[in-house]
């Protein structure tokens, strides 16, 4: 098979950093996917780094059973539980941390960033979402996207549907609207075979279902913002990227099959929000919205009370409850003030999660 980027250089190492919440299944098959990855270079070259974010149950024990099965099974000097698994086709160690408490996606993601970060030796950071399973050949294409945009890039994978995999979900990105304050996935809902030689139009932000970037990359933007605890994240991050003259990739063929939805009791291809999911979407939306693109506030607000409004003739009463509590939690958050931006490693202390 041609390989349309540059082979890996021999020193690259990639973090891969994956949160769990109440999804303990999901996230063991994603593992395993990780474990038949193609071997990429160097005698070390995967440590997938598993953010245990508080879940109510028993997440964290089931997780240290899987870890279990690995050849050697130990503690580090941080007293997190290391895995290393010698048989995987590259060298895989799994690093398993447990959050005191759940702050949200992005706080979990940035548990794990910065126990990775401390490790000088990984050269890239891969944020993949519990509920996807990997290609074998997944983090050698994201890979090979970044180094051939000189690692000042963040790549996403071809994401699809895990039901119908020749279906898409989204080309790496997205498009925002910020007339009603949502998003547009490039080339969603489209067979895969259509899309092999078109150009995609220019993204917004990188879906954060899976994302990779360099370490240049995350020290020069910094942590994942964490005000919005779920959804919309990513959107505000690759905005900030864009803004420091980080560019936005297309990794083709790294093929990411993502059971949507799963982890927020979601129905795939949201075409059923919970209640949770409509409220963070909708106040997040507003949040972002209101940083980025004032203007537009009172159009979002409106398309958020429509959108209510429509759900609840459909038999969905609690959608307008809802939007107006989001609608409330907005107004009253809306003149947080981030902390002054510094660079990753100054910026995150790294603390020994409680095991």
């Amino acid at each position: 098979m041609r390989n349309d980027h540059a082979p890996a250089a021999p020193e690259s190492r990639i973090a891969i950093v994956i949160v769990n919440y109440k999804g303990t299944t999901d996230t063991i098959e994603c593992l395993e996917s990780l474990l038949k990855l193609e071997k990429l270079r160097g005698p070390a070259e995967v440590h997938i780094f598993v953010v245990e974010n508080a879940s109510p149950d028993d997440s964290y024990d089931r997780l240290r059973e899987w870890f279990l099965s690995a050849n050697a099974l130990n503690q580090n000097a941080n007293g997190e539980l290391v895995a290393r698994f010698d048989h995987a086709a590259p060298f895989v160690q799994v690093t398993l941390l447990r959050a005191s408490e759940n702050r949200g996606f992005a706080a979990g993601c940035n548990i794990g960033l910065r126990c990775a970060y401390r490790d000088p030796s990984i050269t890239h950071f891969w944020l993949l979402n519990n509920d996807t399973i990997a290609d074998r050949k997944a983090a050698a294409e994201l890979l090979a996207c970044s180094e051939s945009s000189g690692d000042q890039c963040i790549c996403g994978s071809t994401l699809l549907y895990f039901h119908d995999q020749d279906l898409v979900q989204a080309a790496a990105g997205a498009r925002y609207i910020p007339l009603i304050g949502r998003s547009t996935h490039i080339f969603k809902r489209r067979r895969l075979s259509e899309i092999q030689n078109l150009t995609p139009p220019k993204f917004d932000y990188i879906v954060g279902a899976s994302m990779l970037f360099s370490r240049n990359v995350l020290r020069i933007v910094g942590p994942l913002p964490e005000r919005y605890f779920l959804y919309v994240e990513e959107n505000d991050w690759c905005t900030r990227a864009r803004s420091l003259g980080v560019s936005l990739q297309w990794s083709r063929k790294s093929y990411i099959y993502h059971k949507e939805g799963r982890s927020t009791g979601t129905e795939a291809g949201f075409q059923k929000l919970s209640n949770d999911t409509f409220y963070f979407v909708a106040r997040n939306n507003l949040l972002y919205v209101w940083k980025y693109f004032r203007r537009y506030t009172p159009s979002t607000l409106l398309y958020t009370l429509v959108e209510a409004l429509l759900l609840s003739l459909r038999g969905d009463g609690a959608k307008m409850k809802t939007a107006l509590r989001a609608i409330t939690d907005f107004w009253s958050e809306r003149k947080y003030q981030e902390k002054p931006r510094a660079e990753f490693a100054d910026s995150m202390v790294v603390k020994t999660p409680n095991q």
